[in-house]
């Protein structure tokens, strides 16, 4: 972040002196989160001192200066302005303000003057958002004595009725702009016009200050550079549960899983969120031209976990399926089971203890409900019966996680199967168990 002075200067003084200030609740063997914080001094004719939790922070402030950025630990703070000339907070002239600072957060604390002269302090949480591509972020912050005012920019309001301590926000295509500040409903300006750029992917923050009866209005400019845009990425696991055929993956033409064999999972994998072409070979291939399933586009959303699972039709045909992992919470003490049926076999029901509670669940769809966490006898039987034809088996479901169960293979050929994926809602992590992990390297 900087400032730079617009019609009159700032000063970027007494930062040599500003010392880090430990929100009283901290522990000092912690390291909370850190928040971004600058100091604008906008009431005119008149140093002080800035105080934090009772000490001095900031000595013989002058008008137009600026102190910062900081790097302050995140919690509640108590701020006080005196006179320069005061050795304690005990009289102030601004204050006493309580700031509580959010960890990753941006924060201007303004002392300027109300609308009708009273000096006051306002703190303002700079955004941070990302702008669309070619903009920046215009924010006007009217803290001059003086009465509503319009903002223009080019000749045009862009801003009208803005009351002080209040702030306007907009979004405007990066670029250099003839900015001046009027009285609401004039257009001839009481600040300005000057020369404003904005640049774009940064906020460009302007300030109104000073006092219209004493004739020292002015304009003050603070840019912030917003964080770089990352990727949004997603968590991807991928399921071989197709009988007795070793594949290789490939993702965009490149292969990505070398002679993947049947009962094995790889992943979890980080991914860029976006679309792909999934296509899956036998394992002599060398390329993904001849594949024996796909090409499949699969769309990965930021933040979401799947599961790509290549499986048998219900007929017995190769096949895959991309299944977006729920992440959303239980209710306490309990999880969730999630039934996947991915085998060559007609319509089944899902036993529990004996009892159905998933029935005619056909492939490749899912059920999904909440349970007690706590350890089951899970069996699948063929739809409207309770003979097991997969299990029984022993099936623990932790509380606040997906569990996640396949049934796969072939009945005609004997080898149904069933395999086993853990979520956890909380971290996002994911196991598996029933099923080999692909030992080979891994690069999405």
């Amino acid at each position: 972040m900087r400032f730079r002075s617009l019609l009159i200067g700032l000063t970027a003084g007494a930062v040599a002196a500003v010392g880090v200030v430990v929100p009283a609740q901290a522990h000092t063997s912690q390291h909370p989160a850190k928040a971004t914080v600058s100091v604008l001094h906008a009431v005119p004719g008149v140093p002080v001192d800035v105080y934090v939790n009772h000490h001095r922070l900031l000595n013989d402030f002058q008008p137009g200066t600026l102190a910062g950025p900081l790097q302050e630990p995140a919690g509640t703070y108590v701020v006080t302005i005196t006179a320069a000339t005061a050795t304690n907070d005990k009289n102030p002239i601004i204050g006493p303000l309580t700031v509580r600072f959010a960890g990753h957060h941006d924060y201007t604390i303004a002392a300027h003057l109300t609308a009708k002269g009273v000096p006051t302090a306002t703190l303002y949480d700079n955004s941070l958002k990302p702008t669309a591509w070619g903009n920046g972020r215009l924010i006007v912050r009217h803290d001059a004595a003086a009465p509503a005012v319009d903002v223009l920019a080019n000749g045009a309001a862009i801003v009208q009725g803005l009351t002080n301590p209040h702030q306007a926000a907009l979004q405007v295509k990066a670029g250099t702009y003839s900015a001046a500040v009027a009285l609401a409903g004039t257009t001839k300006p009481v600040i300005g016009p000057a020369k404003l750029p904005v640049p774009k992917g940064k906020d460009t923050i302007v300030y109104a200050w000073g006092s219209a009866a004493a004739g020292n209005l002015a304009l003050a400019v603070q840019t912030v550079t917003l964080p770089k845009r990352r990727p949004a990425t997603a968590t991807v696991s991928v399921l071989h549960a197709v009988p007795n055929t070793p594949v290789d993956v490939y993702v965009n033409h490149k292969r990505l899983l070398n002679d993947f064999q049947p009962g094995t999972f790889a992943g979890p994998l980080q991914v860029k969120a976006g679309t792909y072409v999934v296509t899956i070979t036998g394992a002599t291939a060398t390329n993904d031209r001849k594949p024996v399933i796909g090409p499949l586009t699969v769309r990965f959303a930021g933040h979401h976990d799947y599961t790509i699972a290549a499986h048998l039709t219900a007929k017995g045909a190769p096949t895959a399926t991309l299944y977006d992992n729920s992440l959303k919470p239980t209710a306490w003490g309990d999880g969730r089971l999630i039934v996947r049926h991915d085998a060559a076999a007609p319509a089944v029901d899902v036993l529990a203890n004996g009892s159905a509670i998933v029935k005619d669940l056909t492939n490749p769809h899912q059920a999904a409900l909440q349970v007690k966490a706590g350890t089951y006898t899970a069996a699948v039987a063929v739809a409207g019966t309770t003979k097991p034809v997969i299990g029984p088996a022993q099936l623990t479901i932790p509380k606040g996680k997906d569990t996640i169960v396949y049934a796969w293979g072939s009945a005609a050929a004997g080898n149904l199967a069933l395999a086993v994926q853990t979520v956890d809602l909380r971290h996002g992590k994911c196991s598996f168990s029933g099923m080999h992990a692909y030992s080979g390297s891994v690069r999405w």
